[in-house]
């Protein structure tokens, strides 16, 4: 498995050496407020859609420094993370007690068939889905018949090095034998709520700031992203 360069335009195991979220999410963002509400969007958004993960079997799969596996970690679930670069996986070793982490080489996972109640995937298969459909064959048949993939991708109809349309998405899941329930926009890419907390980043802690963004993005219509313009989009599908 080749390993893409991010929307940075910088390798992985150079931005595994930046600071908290900047090394996963914008390596821009030296103030953190831009990032840290999006890395609450995303929790929000991931939370409404697993509800419990106590006890389940979850695989993060490109966990990067490990910011959802220790989601997950604190909310109980029985947690293992891979992911292809492994300067990011110290630091998940590092950061994260109480889960496994793994460096895979490949498309290929390390795990037996149907071992993961759920899987988790934030910002990875937008660079894989319309390339290697291979990775999502193999994400199927390491869950459960009657679990579930939840991921966070962008959605666009524009070439912007990463992400795919809400329809391509649709097709490649279903293509590699996942029900997709639903694809809904969760953040906007021009959102002035997200706007506010990077330019006055202590705002970016506000309680309900994170809702406001998502009740933002309901608005968009996710067939009309050109020019440029993406959603960060929640994916979720179930394994019959």
């Amino acid at each position: 498995m080749t390993v893409p360069r991010n929307e940075a335009g910088r390798p992985w195991n150079e931005l595994a050496r930046l600071d908290g979220l900047t090394s996963v999410l914008d390596p821009a963002d030296a103030r953190g407020g831009k990032n840290r509400l999006i890395h609450r969007v995303h929790l929000r958004a991931l939370s409404k859609a697993l509800g419990p993960v106590r006890g389940e079997r979850a695989l993060d799969f490109g966990c990067g420094t490990g910011r959802i596996s220790s989601w997950l970690v604190r909310n109980r679930a029985t947690v293992e993370g891979v992911d292809a670069t492994a300067e990011m996986v110290d630091v998940a070793r590092a950061n994260v007690s109480g889960a496994a982490f793994h460096v895979i080489d490949g498309s290929s996972l390390p795990f037996e068939p149907e071992r993961f109640d759920v899987v988790i995937s934030v910002y990875v298969l937008q660079y894989y889905v319309t390339r290697d459909e291979h990775i999502l064959r193999e994400l199927t048949r390491v869950l459960r018949s009657g679990g579930r993939l939840v991921a966070i991708e962008q959605v666009t109809d524009s070439d912007i090095g990463r992400g795919a349309s809400s329809a391509e998405y649709r097709r490649s899941f279903e293509a590699a034998g996942l029900q997709v329930v639903r694809i809904d926009p969760v953040r906007r890419f021009d959102s002035r709520v997200v706007h506010v907390g990077q330019r006055f980043p202590l705002l970016s802690h506000l309680p309900g700031l994170a809702s406001l963004a998502m009740r933002e993005a309901r608005s968009v219509d996710m067939s009309a992203l050109t020019g440029g313009s993406y959603v960060d989009a929640l994916i979720c599908t179930r394994k019959p």
